[in-house]
């Protein structure tokens, strides 16, 4: 088992000729995966949710994705593909 969560927040200035307009914005990241070794590479399956907050207006996903890795040491190159569920639009 694999857990990653990441939390990512910027704050800058609205308007730089005042203090009083800071605005903050982040984006959080929670993945857990279940890590398998196979003969011809990793694979992972895991579940995920993300929140993305920009000026106050809040987006929130949830999913199950698919991953796949291979490692070719003698070249130095990892492979990857990634697929993930995507989320229904709001309505």
């Amino acid at each position: 088992m694999l857990l990653n969560s990441t939390l990512n927040e910027n704050i800058y200035l609205l308007n730089p000729n005042s203090n009083n307009n800071l605005i903050a914005s982040f984006m959080l990241s929670n993945n857990l995966a279940y890590v398998r070794n196979t003969k011809i590479g990793t694979v992972q399956p895991y579940i995920y949710t993300q929140s993305t907050d920009i000026l106050g207006r809040r987006h929130n996903s949830f999913g199950i994705g698919s991953r796949f890795s291979k490692y070719i040491f003698d070249k130095n190159v990892l492979w990857s593909n990634n697929l993930f569920g995507v989320e229904p639009p709001e309505t």
